[in-house]
């Protein structure tokens, strides 16, 4: 028989703030893969640090708002799972099988419509300490702005198919 051990609420927010964070680092390599067209660069590495780091230093705020007493209650052993599980995944993303720009931007597509923003909306509706409707509405719209971004913000000239296929990654060799 296994023995199951609860996360605390301070330590799944960890993860969540990790999982950020792995989501943004991830983004800025992106950007350093493809450093030789100027308007992809800029656009990754602005994503990065408007999207992830904004959400990351909200969760920070979160936890640092929250009681001591609240910071050690279990959370549910699912959340746990679901957290591990995006955690995982990310590590197993590798940016150097990222060959072409489409590559690049299908599963940044494929984050930002994963668990990791579910989880994100899941804290901001348990822990944040405006629940008003506008707020929350508010959260609601920048996640869907976030998705939304990686096609309207997405440089004119890279947003075809043709040309994400035709754009290639600049991998830099160590040395």
């Amino acid at each position: 028989m296994s023995e199951t051990t609860s996360s605390t609420l301070e330590k799944a927010l960890e993860k969540a703030i990790q999982l950020e964070r792995m989501t943004g680092k991830l983004y800025l390599q992106f950007a350093r893969l493809f450093d030789n067209h100027p308007e992809i660069f800029r656009f990754w590495k602005e994503y990065a640090a408007e999207e992830e780091e904004e959400h990351a230093a909200y969760l920070e705020k979160l936890r640092e708002g929250l009681p001591e007493h609240r910071r050690k209650v279990p959370v549910d052993p699912d959340l746990d799972r679901r957290l591990n599980h995006c955690l995982q995944k990310m590590g197993e993303i590798s940016p150097e099988k990222i060959l072409t720009l489409r590559d690049a931007h299908q599963l940044a597509v494929e984050i930002e419509n994963s668990e990791t923003n579910s989880i994100f909306e899941f804290f901001v509706l348990h822990l944040s300490p405006d629940h008003s409707t506008s707020h929350i509405e508010f959260l609601r719209e920048q996640l869907n702005d976030h998705l939304q971004r990686l096609e309207a913000d997405f440089p004119e000239a890279y947003r075809g198919i043709f040309a994400q296929f035709n754009t290639l990654a600049h991998h830099k060799k160590p040395g």
